[in-house]
């Protein structure tokens, strides 16, 4: 079982997935890196939507490591993301290119 660094990266090199060690709050479901039941990073073309919604402390540090591993030009940053949000990030993006 892996740490949430090598999750992320694991999503990051494509992979569809994967969960962290210990209860596996932090998964890959297809496109869609998730912790514990809400979506935080999708693949979105060329980019990535990133989930900056704040929730804990510990979703704080995993947004800023993500954040560290991308570029500012690879990432799309979206907040006010409910908890527990069932549906694609990319259902919240409106305007933005994904090339």
């Amino acid at each position: 079982m892996a740490n949430f660094k090598e999750v992320v990266q694991n999503f990051l090199d494509g992979a569809t997935e994967g969960s962290s060690s210990g209860q596996g709050n932090l998964k890959i479901k297809g496109n869609v890196l998730i912790h514990y039941y809400t979506p935080i990073l999708e693949r979105y073309g060329e980019k990535y939507i990133l989930n900056y919604s704040r929730y804990s402390i510990v979703t704080g540090r995993l947004q800023k490591q993500i954040k560290e591993m991308l570029s500012e030009e690879q990432i799309i940053q979206i907040t006010k993301v409910p908890e527990g949000y069932k549906g694609c990030l990319s259902e919240l993006v409106e305007g933005k290119d994904a090339n």
